[in-house]
């Protein structure tokens, strides 16, 4: 079995997974691209439990849930949202905010977008991911709502305020006329307590 590609297209989107069944499907052939071996008695078939998005190996009948383990798992949002979702944050440029996928989504509540666009964010997160290299720019700055009667660094004091550091790569090369150009290559962000020199260089 080859795992199998995904959408161009919000068109071919639509038509690839309409209903429920159609998510899950690709789902499992995502988690199992070269087919389903179980992890019990290593039987290769799965058979669907009708009344619940559950499988089962039919040889030693191991209930198999191919949302465990996954952004989806435990969720009450139906899985077409969740698949709407993860192709909006993966193709939108450059990124998607909380009230921009609510909108995409028809969704009434705005905490109910955040919660999907948390879940995916993390688990975009390659956890073998290598440090940066090379020549790092890096700097740091506030995020948050306005903070009155303040000014500069003393807006950290206000209770709606983050401090965020970025560090990003600059990578050099020549383009086609052998002129040395700049771009930016890989980024890395953090929340930090202070903008003290321990706190940025241990970042």
């Amino acid at each position: 079995m080859i795992k199998p590609d995904y959408p161009k297209n919000m068109r071919e989107f639509r038509e690839r997974f309409s209903t429920r069944d159609l998510c899950l499907g690709y789902l499992i052939k995502c988690r199992w691209p070269e087919g389903f071996i179980c992890e019990k008695c290593s039987g290769n078939e799965l058979v669907r439990i009708s009344t619940r998005p559950v499988w089962r190996c039919r040889k030693c009948r191991l209930q198999v849930y191919p949302m465990a383990g996954t952004v989806l798992h435990r969720s009450h949002i139906p899985i077409q949202e969740w698949f709407e979702a993860a192709y909006h944050v993966a193709t939108f440029t450059p990124g998607l905010s909380a009230l921009q996928l609510q909108r995409q989504l028809g969704t009434k509540s705005h905490d109910t977008a955040w919660h999907m666009l948390h879940r995916l964010r993390k688990a975009m997160v390659n956890d073998s991911r290598t440090k940066l290299s090379c020549l790092i720019e890096a700097d740091e700055t506030f995020i948050g709502g306005p903070a009155k009667g303040k000014k500069g660094r003393g807006v950290a004091a206000a209770e709606n305020k983050s401090l965020v550091v970025g560090g990003v790569e600059v990578i050099i090369y020549k383009d086609a006329k052998g002129n040395w150009k700049e771009r930016a290559g890989r980024l890395r962000l953090q929340l930090i307590d202070d903008a003290s020199a321990e706190s940025l260089g241990a970042f």
